[in-house]
């Protein structure tokens, strides 16, 4: 749900939004996606405990790759580092954002999540020549959780 509620978030960002339009995905690309567009996935996801039980906020580690394809006269590179930029900014705000995600069951259940941002690590830029000619640009973040309602 976490990975969920990340890529809701980006996707209401102005600046993402105007470079990725409607084009975030959740754990991978569709088959024919058009970019440049990102993808979320989680990495971990940590329960922390004590001796009085479970925390309410926890922590996970949340990878987030900017992709920008080349085609005619299309700067791959750019498009991905202009939304890699354009994604740390949404994710490094220095005030917790909160996000409504839905269950996706009959009937729905919606949960409020209050996330936090504590780190980002930046993944060197890789080109996919072979195949895809893709840039990814990727980061890594630590973020805090907590259910709100």
């Amino acid at each position: 749900m976490l990975e969920i509620a990340v890529c809701d978030y980006l996707l209401s960002n102005g600046a993402v939004a105007a470079i990725a339009a409607a084009r975030g995905y959740v754990q991978k690309f569709p088959q024919s996606a058009e970019f440049p567009a990102f993808r979320v996935q989680l990495i971990d996801d940590i329960e922390q405990a004590h001796l009085r039980g479970g925390s309410a906020t926890r922590p996970a580690r949340v990878q987030v790759d900017a992709v920008g394809e080349e085609s005619s006269g299309v700067d791959a590179y750019g498009q991905a580092v202009a939304l890699a930029g354009a994604i740390e900014g949404a994710m490094m705000n220095k005030a917790p954002f909160k996000v409504t995600v839905s269950d996706g069951g009959s009937p729905a259940v919606q949960t409020v999540l209050e996330l936090k941002v504590v780190r980002s690590e930046a993944t060197p830029p890789i080109y996919d020549q072979a195949e895809l000619n893709q840039f990814k640009v990727g980061r890594d973040y630590i973020v805090w959780a907590r259910v709100v309602s």
